[in-house]
């Protein structure tokens, strides 16, 4: 992760940024990728033929369903400007900030520079570095050389890990060793890894009364609320009723619309649920007096109000509806979860004023509860993320 270091060097003022916080960051959105991948697969992956026995050609033979987390965390970071002499400091490298997110989630870690270092001498350090990365990302990512030796590193981890299960005292002796049928890697998908990693997404928490009510407005039968111990989220259980969330003018151009999708994150479960609208639109700004709509920069001082209509006025041209989708919060799963469902919007115009926006341009997600024949219609949001 010393690329995504420099990455961050190079984007931000050294003097402000908090490059260990960005790398912990990136490496939490990585790791819930690829959990969440891991853990929703059906396992139906083709066999790699290259390296396949017969015993593999039967689908049969090879179809498993995953019971826990199928993840191991590779730690690969190993360039620094000082000679690491271990165990402290650590300082140079991203091991001390990713080991905290594995043991979170439970993932075994594998640390090539503790299998490798600490280093003995400047020249020792040399090598390693010279050795270790190759062409064609020189400088930034293992070579030939360094993927050799992870593949080493986990293929001895997966060894102790099998001996140590093989002598457990209450396990009996296997009588025949089935062939492993080696099957094709799960990925996370591209581009869901660009809009989080590389499209600077704005993200709206719904969790904290406090930081929610700055953006909520013309909200009626909608709290931030927890109706179960420590489960908090903006939530409503009437139909019709109806709450506007706000992207004030300097959040919207600071994070730039640039994929046109509205993530929200809502509960889903298998009873008492009920289902929702979502609306995005682009109002119009401008700088004015403080009011219910209004935000505030760093310093405390109002910064631009969002132009919003009265409820029950006719529209008038300055509301542009960029997308709308209805949510299904009720399914089948004998589960409760929180979900992420997409609204496709189109990107917002670029000049606020040449379509009668005024000076700036606000977004508004709105979200109201729709009329159904269920006896209860709970509608529970989490969070709404814009890339």
């Amino acid at each position: 992760m010393n690329d995504v270091k420099m990455d961050m060097s190079e984007r931000t003022d050294p003097s402000t940024a908090d490059l260990d916080q960005f790398i912990r960051i990136q490496n939490e959105i990585l790791m819930s990728l690829l959990l969440h991948e891991s853990m929703h697969g059906n396992g139906q992956r083709s066999v790699l033929s290259s390296s396949s026995p017969s015993f593999c050609a039967s689908m049969s033979n090879y179809m498993r369903n995953w019971t826990g987390i199928a993840a191991i965390w590779l730690g690969t970071s190993t360039r620094r400007t000082e000679i690491w002499r271990g165990p402290l400091p650590r300082s140079t490298d991203a091991v001390h900030i990713q080991l905290p997110v594995a043991i979170t989630h439970g993932v075994p870690y594998i640390s090539v520079i503790d299998g490798l270092g600490p280093f003995a001498s400047a020249a020792s350090e040399r090598w390693l570095n010279n050795t270790w990365y190759g062409e064609p990302t020189h400088n930034i990512h293992p070579g030939p050389w360094g993927h050799r030796a992870l593949a080493g590193a986990l293929i001895h981890f997966l060894r102790e890990q099998n001996h140590h299960l093989e002598h457990l005292p209450w396990r009996e002796p296997s009588e025949s060793v089935v062939p492993y049928c080696p099957r094709s890697p799960v990925f996370v998908d591209p581009t869901v890894l660009r809009m989080y990693l590389d499209t600077n997404p704005l993200h709206i928490s719904t969790l904290d009364s406090d930081t929610a009510q700055l953006r909520m407005v013309q909200c009626q039968d909608w709290h931030v609320i927890s109706d179960v111990v420590d489960k908090p989220g903006l939530l409503s259980n009437s139909t019709g009723a109806r709450c506007t969330v706000l992207v004030f003018a300097e959040e919207v151009v600071r994070h730039p619309v640039m994929v046109g999708e509205v993530h929200v994150l809502l509960l889903k479960s298998y009873e008492h649920m009920g289902r929702v609208r979502v609306t995005v639109a682009a109002v119009p700004a401008s700088r004015a007096v403080a009011t219910h709509s209004s935000h505030k920069d760093s310093g405390g001082s109002y910064v631009s109000t969002c132009v919003l209509e009265d409820e029950g006025s006719s529209d008038n041209g300055t509301r542009i509806v960029l997308g709308s989708r209805d949510m299904d919060c009720l399914w089948q799963e004998r589960v409760s979860e929180a979900r992420a469902e997409a609204v496709q919007i189109a990107k917002p115009p670029q000049g606020g004023a040449a379509v009668g926006l005024g000076e700036g341009m606000c977004l508004t997600i709105t979200f109201e509860v729709l009329a159904s024949e269920r006896s209860e219609n709970k509608v529970k949001i989490l969070s709404v993320t814009l890339f």
